[in-house]
Formats: structure tokens, sequence, C-alpha cells
């Protein structure tokens, strides 16, 4: 893991709290092959791949488990 991508990492997981408080429940963070991260979460509705995307400033890849 790179520094980049691990600093990436800590930002999605400093912010399990908020996703959580609006409905999306974060099950795994990891760097993602290419650039940013990916991002385990219980749903994957359209609004929760846009948020994801918009909070952040790098890339975020969404998948869902659950």
């Amino acid at each position: 893991m790179t520094r980049l991508s691990r600093s990436e990492v800590e930002a999605v997981v400093a912010d399990i709290a908020y996703w959580a408080a609006v409905g999306v429940f974060v099950l795994c963070v990891e760097p993602a092959a290419e650039a940013g991260v990916r991002v385990g979460v219980t749903r994957l509705d359209g609004w929760v791949r846009r948020a994801l995307r918009s909070r952040y400033e790098f890339p975020v890849e969404c998948w869902a488990s659950g």
C-alpha cells in the first residue's frame, strides 16, 4: 500500500460514523488497483455511489455486500 492510498483509506475510515448517520454502512475500505479506494457497503443505491464519489477528491469504487 502506498502512502497516498493509505491516507485515502484513512479518510474514508474516519468518516464511518458520518456514513452510518446517513444510512450507509461501510463494511470494508481498501486501496484500489489503480488509484483511490474500493469501499464495500451494505447497499449500493444510486445516491450512495454518488455521495461516496462526491465527498472525496480521489477516485472511489463502490461495491455491495450483504
